[in-house]
């Protein structure tokens, strides 16, 4: 009996709630405008991310088989399978083989020749095996020798382009004639990376053989891809492969990992924006709380009333939140949808601009997640002011205007809140694959909210502390003593401003110094210590020749020269290299196969961290030189071991002694140094490292490959202008997330401006009254909100730089550098807009005439 009373009761306490929830509909203002907008932006953007990385993880498993070329995949480096090795592949089913190399095309002779560097890819007739290279002309293709002895080959638009090839032109490569039957416009299984040395071309493998450039040693990718047997069971087959050839070297992928490269540069911006997104749902949080507030209080006097006409706590709290209920599930609506369109632009987005195929639609985990983040944010930032309305007491009608009731800490409220920001931790965590970038994105929020919640009170108590002093002084500086006056009364916007201008600008800022970091780096640096060409692919027979030409040459300033050879890392400290557990930045060096050189003695410039280099007429057992932030994170020290496969042939070799070695200079730096009678038999190519000023970087180019046709010059000046175009988007994308961020920020600084407006025509009324001009309550509440602005501007500053910092220098390991420029420019925009924003509602409020609200007290 007693439930069922409990119940009915419930159930009329709830129908009068949402009764009276209806009725007060009418009076939502700007303030649930501002909870609207904040909202909806932080979940449209976190919509947007999840639903494009759903996108790209549904393409990569519908196309998986069509990028990768086939069911599987085995690459080997500088060596093609042994006889053995391709009759156990060639009994899992359909074989196709390909080899990959880059080489110089010519066009013409003499002063009229026009060469390009090229990624060949020189098929069989099986090729491919999934999906369809589409070329144009549209007509069948065909890679046979021509009448006249040219073999057909098909080129991408670039590719064409630097040699000013159209359909019928004829043009070299090596020893070999080519005629151009068409353009790529569609390369089936191209490769997954985020940028290329070179652009495509396709041939035959006779048409390669035919050209001499494919010589043993040369650094040529041998790829095998399968079509499986449906009677074979994949992984059991792979696993009998592996017994059968435990030194084989190969490296195996299957469509499940088709473009490594690509994923993981989509999966990497994912993490950076959805924590943008993030933020800015965050920031929104804090405008969420400021709307609540400013709703509650202009509604104090109607709560008052209905306590007074004996309505029951839960009814009113059942009231407004029902109202915030609906606002909020508009938003999330609101903020889905447009979320969900804007996921199929940037679907669009990659599909061109990568070769994945994002399959755009409405994926209901990203929705889900968003939502969830969403209904937390907003749950937390809308408790304790929703609190408020449960203390109103019927007295308050008679002086709520003076002093807002304050929200007690009850222990269901504190634990609601606990609860919900526990979800939230564990929303990050489980959304970012990365449990770093989780982490110190909580630890960074945490310390910045924390600083700047502590900042705003410190900002109260200096303010409380020179009022004291200028009281001694009553006729000195009025306008500055009301502009303090201000800042210390109850509900001041302080804190709203603090949190909202304060993170955002913070993550701009952060934002910039670390582009303006990069950008210095790649456009500077470098430049500065880099060679101007990386010559490969050179045999032991032409290295005597090839260092004499650039002896006599006036155009080379210096040079550095390695022998190197391609292979793998199989085993760290004698357990398989796959099952190691090494440490994210660290994970580069067991994708593929890496390039190894031997030494005799430590290279110029060697600055060894720990251990002693090895004699130079050294014979015995294998050892290493490894590079020391390699050696961290494998786990490794000196005298521990590392397998390393090299054409088929395991090494074990002990680790002598550990380097530091500056990456950013691009210098001939290798991760992994051998002793050299490791590889005495080994077949291994040279390498030099040119230096020659940019004006004679053209006539070097020119006198190389004009005497050695199979050197394979790179030009690391397109290799950086690569880099900076790869950074300039990431960037833009880096930008447009911080600026949305911000905007946010500038929306939450409105909302607390807004709650701020009816306490402020009252406290301008009385001023009037009192004989206070309007040019010195101008200056006050300019003065005001200058000072809110720049501190907030200040400490973002601050705060901004300090994140900067550590992603540069801790996660990043660079060298650290800062304009002042950027970060003052920013200060000076956030107190102007601060200021800007608090003229609006000044302005506002002059607008409304003081008798009004005298009449009404």
């Amino acid at each position: 009996m007693n439930n069922s009373s409990e119940n009915n009761s419930f159930r009329v306490s709830l129908a009068l709630a949402w009764r009276l929830a209806q009725r007060d509909f009418r009076a939502i203002g700007s303030s649930f405008v501002i909870l609207f907008l904040c909202l909806a932006l932080g979940m449209a953007m976190i919509t947007t991310v999840g639903a494009v990385l759903a996108s790209v993880e549904a393409g990569l498993q519908s196309e998986g088989r069509r990028l990768l070329g086939g069911d599987v995949e085995l690459r080997l480096a500088q060596r093609p399978a042994s006889s053995a090795e391709y009759d156990a592949l060639k009994d899992g089913g359909l074989l196709s083989h390909a080899i990959e190399m880059r080489v110089i095309a010519r066009r013409g002779t003499g002063e009229e020749e026009k060469t390009a560097l090229a990624e060949v890819k020189a098929v069989d007739g099986l090729y491919p095996l999934y999906g369809t290279l589409t070329v144009d002309p549209d007509e069948p293709v065909d890679f046979s020798r021509q009448p006249g002895g040219a073999w057909s080959a098909y080129a991408d638009p670039a590719l064409a382009d630097r040699l000013d090839l159209e359909a019928g032109d004829r043009f070299r490569l090596g020893d070999a004639r080519l005629v151009l039957a068409g353009l790529i416009i569609r390369e089936p299984d191209q490769v997954a990376s985020v940028f290329s040395l070179g652009p495509r071309l396709l041939l035959s493998q006779d048409a390669l053989q035919d050209s001499g450039l494919l010589r043993q040693g040369a650094l040529a990718t041998h790829l095998y891809r399968l079509r499986f047997d449906p009677s074979i069971d994949a992984d059991a087959w792979l696993e009998d492969l592996k017994t059968a050839f435990p030194q084989a070297g190969w490296r195996v992928r299957g469509p499940d990992n088709a473009a490594p490269g690509v994923e993981r540069f989509i999966e990497r911006l994912a993490i950076f924006l959805t924590l943008s997104a993030m933020t800015a749902l965050l920031i929104g949080g804090v405008g969420i709380a400021n709307a609540v507030r400013a709703h509650l209080n202009a509604r104090l006097g109607s709560i008052a009333i209905l306590k007074c006409l004996g309505a029951p706590p839960p009814v009113i709290m059942q009231t407004h939140i029902i109202q915030l209920a609906v606002v909020v599930l508009a938003a999330i609506l609101v903020g889905l949808a447009v979320g969900s369109i804007m996921a199929y632009w940037g679907s669009g987005f990659l599909a061109k601009t990568t070769p994945i195929e994002a399959v755009a639609g409405l994926y209901l985990n990203p929705l889900l997640a968003a939502a969830a983040a969403g209904k937390l944010v907003a749950i937390i930032a809308a408790a304790w002011p929703l609190a408020a309305a449960r203390d109103v007491k019927a007295a308050s009608l008679f002086r709520f205007a003076v002093m807002p009731p304050p929200t007690r800490a009850t222990l269901g409220l504190i634990l609601l809140v606990g609860v919900c920001f526990a979800g939230l931790v564990l929303w990050v965590f489980v959304v970012i694959p990365d449990w770093r970038f989780a982490f110190w994105f909580v630890c960074g929020v945490s310390v910045a909210f924390s600083c700047l919640w502590a900042a705003s009170h410190a900002v109260i108590a200096a303010a409380r502390l020179c009022r004291k002093f200028l009281d001694h002084a009553p006729q000195a500086w009025p306008a500055l003593r009301l502009a303090l006056a201000n800042l210390v009364r109850p509900g001041a916007p302080a804190l709203g401003v603090f949190l909202s201008l304060g993170v955002s600008l913070s993550a701009l800022i952060a934002i910039a110094v670390i582009d303006e970091n990069l950008a210095r780096l790649i456009t500077k640096r470098m430049p500065e210590s880099a060679p101007a060409y990386f010559f490969t692919d050179i045999r032991s027979d032409q290295a005597a020749d090839f260092e004499n030409l650039l002896t006599q040459a006036e155009e080379v300033e210096k040079y550095e020269a390695a022998r190197i050879i391609r292979g793998r890392i199989t085993a760290i400290a004698d357990m398989d290299a796959a099952r190691v557990k090494v440490a994210p930045e660290t994970q580069w060096a067991l994708r593929g196969d890496r390039v190894f050189t031997v030494a005799a003695v430590p290279p110029p410039g060697t600055d060894i961290a720990e251990g002693v280099w090895w004699p130079s007429d050294y014979q015995g057992d294998p050892l290493i030189s490894l590079d020391a932030g390699l050696a961290k994170g494998f786990g490794v020290d000196i005298g521990d071991y590392l397998t390393l496969n090299i054409l088929g042939r395991d090494i074990r070799a002990r680790i002598a002694n550990l380097r530091w070695i500056d990456w950013a200079g691009l210098n001939l730096n290798f991760a992994v140094i051998l002793s050299p009678y490791t590889l005495n038999a080994a077949p291994m190519n040279h390498i030099y490292a040119v230096h020659a000023a940019p004006e004679d970087e053209n006539i070097l180019w020119e006198m190389v490959i004009d005497n050695f046709d199979t050197v394979t010059p790179i030009r690391v000046r397109d290799a950086l202008e690569a880099a900076i175009g790869l950074i300039a988007n990431v960037s833009l994308a880096a930008k447009l997330a911080a600026a949305a961020t911000l905007f946010s920020g500038v929306l939450v600084l409105i909302g607390a401006m807004a709650a701020l407006q009816a306490q402020s025509l009252r406290e301008l009324a009385v001023f009037k009254v009192l004989g206070a001009t309007r040019s010195q309550l101008q200056r006050a509440y300019l003065l005001e909100y200058g000072l809110l602005g720049m501190i907030a501007a200040v400490l973002a500053v601050i705060l901004g730089t300090v994140g900067g910092w550590g992603v540069v220098t801790r996660l990043m390991e660079g060298d650290w550098f800062i304009s002042a420029e950027f970060p003052l420019l920013t200060a000076a925009a956030c107190t102007a807009l601060t200021i800007a924003v608090g003229a609006v509602a000044i302005r506002r409020v002059y607008r409304r005439r003081a008798s009004i609200y005298l009449r009404n007290e």
